[in-house]
């Protein structure tokens, strides 16, 4: 049994929040995002290239995946 962070999670925890969170600020990332923020988009393609699905699957998928994290 997991005790402890999936294998994406931790890859994700490699990529510094403060960092991601000032290239946003510096290109105005979020400016036309309403409910999706750069950081979701980010994760969602970066778990779509972990995963092995046929691409009309992955989609549904991985939303389902990073809205139970």
């Amino acid at each position: 049994m997991n005790q402890g962070k999936t294998v994406f999670a931790q890859i994700m925890s490699l990529i510094p929040r403060y960092e991601f969170d000032k290239c946003v600020k510096r290109y105005n990332g979020n400016r036309h995002a309403i409910g999706f923020k750069c950081r979701d988009q980010f994760m969602v393609m970066s778990f779509a290239q972990f995963t092995d699905l046929p691409r009309p699957y992955q989609y549904h998928f991985i939303v389902d995946e990073i809205l139970s994290l």
